[in-house]
């Protein structure tokens, strides 16, 4: 996404939910695709909301593990775990072991010491290129009482102990939307598909491959 990785990194512009959905959009028309099955996780999942509300013919099915932008911003803010990656991006020291700590705040802490030390050099690599306008000026809206607009097969995962985006948001797509189903995990926190990772791929497969 702009603002991560390989993209561009514009600083002095603020990161909202439309930038970055209409910029992946772009890309993924730009490269010939028509049609996709949409999978995010966390401001991902908040991504592939807005784009299925957007472009409703682009979507075919959307798996979300701890989707956001389904509460008011102030609410994430106001998180354990967003406050404690908020206070240490940013750091003159801030290093491979300040970034490991940082992606242990995502996992719950019977996982922690399983996270791949590749994985951390991944998030380190791209948080030292990373403006730090894409987290302060970042704005997304509460898209939790849209969700019931989108008809496409939902598939939402969460973890029990998430301390980045509240588990009861799962409520909002059971609540509203005709064809959703949900599953929570015991002992895992916002990383799903890292830290229940066999059962996440198996789930989703067969949600991918469901023609009912």
């Amino acid at each position: 996404m702009i603002g991560y990785g390989a993209s561009s990194k514009p600083e002095g512009i603020d990161y909202t939910l439309s930038l970055f959905t209409d910029t992946v959009y772009e890309a993924l028309r730009a490269h010939g695709i028509e049609r996709a099955s949409l999978v995010g996780n966390s401001l991902g999942g908040g991504v592939a909301i807005q784009m299925t509300l957007d472009h409703p013919e682009f979507a075919e099915k959307l798996i979300l593990m701890a989707p956001g932008c389904v509460e008011e911003q102030a609410s994430y803010f106001a998180m354990p775990g967003i406050a404690k990656m908020v206070s240490g991006f940013g750091s003159p020291d801030f290093n491979i072991e300040e970034q490991k700590r940082l992606v242990s705040n995502l996992v719950h802490p019977d996982f922690a010491p399983k996270i791949p030390d590749q994985l951390v050099a991944e998030r380190f690599a791209v948080a030292k290129t990373q403006p730090k306008d894409v987290l302060a000026r970042m704005r997304t809206p509460n898209l939790g009482p849209r969700v019931g607009e989108i008809t496409q097969p939902i598939f939402v995962l969460w973890g029990h102990n998430d301390e980045f985006c509240p588990e009861s948001g799962a409520r909002y797509f059971l609540d509203q939307c005709a064809n959703a189903r949900t599953m929570t995990f015991a002992r895992t926190g916002h990383w799903v598909q890292v830290e229940r990772a066999a059962e996440f791929n198996q789930y989703s497969i067969a949600f991918l491959n469901d023609q009912g």
